[in-house]
This record gives C-alpha cells, structure tokens and sequence, in this order.
C-alpha cells in the first residue's frame, strides 16, 4: 500500500525527503545533478526545510520541482550538516539528508 505525505509528515516512520531541479534539468531516468559530482552528494531537504532551502539557493526561480524521493530507495542515506550557502544567506539548523548516489527514477 503506498500512504502519500501530508503536510510533511512522515509517511511509514521515515521523513519525506525532497530535491528541488529546474524543470529543464529533470529528465525520466536516473537523475544526477552536477552536486554529485562536484560536492561528492545530491542536497536533499525534509518537508520542513524545502522552503529554506529554496529562498536559500533559488531565489526568484519559478521553474523549479520537487522531486519526492524514498528514503528506502536511498541505501547510502546521510544526514549532516549542511554546506555553506551563497553570501548573505543565514545558515540553516540542523542536518540534512545527503544522497552519495544518483536519485533513481
């Protein structure tokens, strides 16, 4: 039985964790955004910090998705600290989901 999030609660015990992307950098398929590469890592958020992370790293934009990912579909899971953002920006509290893999489809 699949249960949907609502209003970021969690769904089966486990957080829901989102990614955001540009419309145009999503395609079907395996994701894998240029952090994993770069940053060793995809960012991800839980309900609660999306909206942070959104005015933090993507201001203005109106293209942007949530992806809904599984945390069960994530074996290599973290949750740490969270990089340096751009200047000017507070800093977030608390940890953050990290994926060291691409985000399957």
């Amino acid at each position: 039985m699949k249960v949907e999030p609502r209003d970021g609660e969690p769904v089966n015990g486990e957080p829901v964790i989102c990614h955001l992307v540009g419309a145009a950098e999503w395609r079907s398929g395996t994701y894998r955004p240029a952090s994993l590469d770069t940053e060793g890592f995809v960012h991800l958020s839980t309900v609660a910090q999306l909206l942070g992370t959104a005015n933090r790293f993507y201001p203005g934009r109106t293209d942007l998705l949530v992806l809904l990912v599984e945390p069960a579909a994530l074996p290599d899971l973290r949750w740490e600290a969270p990089s340096p953002g751009p200047a000017g920006t507070t800093a977030p509290i608390g940890t953050f989901p990290h994926s060291y893999t691409a985000l399957p489809p």
